[in-house]
């Protein structure tokens, strides 16, 4: 059970989400379509039997081929990694902060509107409740994870060891989700101000848990939010963001997010995008007298 939230403009988002939202953790869509699914969770791998801890022993033991330093020392870490290089995990990135969120939203939706985006869509925030999964977790487990569970009500999710014992008792512990976070991060976790939202099944995805029964009563009635927002709103989200600093050279540290600046900032300085969201472009019409005149030129 999930709650869908439209709002009309991105004023409407910068008025109520910060002041409705003060105990979620937030992911951002391109497109409103998309569910709360780990990139595991979409892979054809799963479709096809392979299984998360089947990529985590690959990963391993190839990069330890590499003779690389300062690699993690958890699974969790191993997981983040994992999903840090794109390689499919159960862990799903939200962020603490709405506009961070947003931004992930929007971006996409920037870059690549002169062809893919219709204006009349939506881009989504996604937003869950961390304090009602803590608090549902703790009373279930409280027992087994006595020292974790207190620990997590000042940082709000679990550490790499208390991942392992999660994920190595799984038949002490009912199907929940919960957040965690590996004690050695990443430059790009903590500027994002990032979480991983997961899971200890091995059959469900984390959308289905999310929607099971044990959530899907009036104590989570306000457990999953879908903030729907136009995408013709891009154009003033991601200005207001920049503003922010919320921008790629912050989010990506490193030369791919200078990069990747550098080319937004150029974008969203010209002033043939500044007034309002470009409309999506309409096919040339060919006459069909003149159509065999059209060659196409591959590079």
């Amino acid at each position: 059970m999930h709650k869908i939230f439209t709002l009309n403009s991105w004023d409407e988002f910068m008025k109520h989400v910060p002041e409705m939202f003060k105990n979620y953790i937030f992911r951002g869509h391109q497109n409103s379509n998309w569910k709360l699914e780990s990139s595991y969770d979409r892979s054809n791998l799963k479709k096809v039997g392979v299984t998360e801890q089947s990529l985590l022993g690959s990963f391993r033991f190839t990069v330890s081929t590499l003779g690389l330093t300062n690699l993690p020392n958890s699974r969790l870490g191993w997981l983040a990694l994992m999903q840090h290089q794109g390689v499919p995990t159960r862990l799903l990135d939200f962020s603490f902060s709405p506009f961070i969120a947003a931004y992930f939203a929007f971006e996409p939706c920037f870059t690549s509107f002169y062809y893919h985006n219709d204006p009349d869509e939506m881009v989504s925030i996604w937003a869950v409740n961390y304090l009602s999964l803590q608090h549902q977790f703790d009373l279930e487990h409280m027992s087994v994870l006595k020292d974790a569970a207190e620990r997590a009500y000042e940082s709000h999710y679990f550490n790499d060891d208390e991942y392992e014992v999660i994920m190595n008792n799984q038949n002490k512990f009912d199907t929940s989700c919960f957040l965690c976070s590996p004690i050695l991060g990443n430059n790009r976790l903590v500027n994002q101000q990032g979480v991983f939202l997961s899971h200890n099944s091995n059959e469900q995805s984390l959308f289905q848990i999310l929607t099971i029964a044990k959530y899907n009563n009036d104590n989570f009635s306000d457990l999953v939010y879908q903030i729907n927002i136009p995408k013709s709103e891009t154009y003033t989200a991601l200005k207001y963001l920049f503003n922010m600093n919320i921008r790629p050279s912050i989010l990506f540290p490193g030369l791919d997010g200078i990069a990747k600046e550098v080319s937004l900032k150029d974008l969203l300085k010209t002033s043939l995008l500044s007034s309002s969201f470009p409309q999506k472009l309409n096919k040339i019409k060919i006459p069909f007298e003149l159509a065999e005149r059209i060659k196409v030129v591959h590079q």
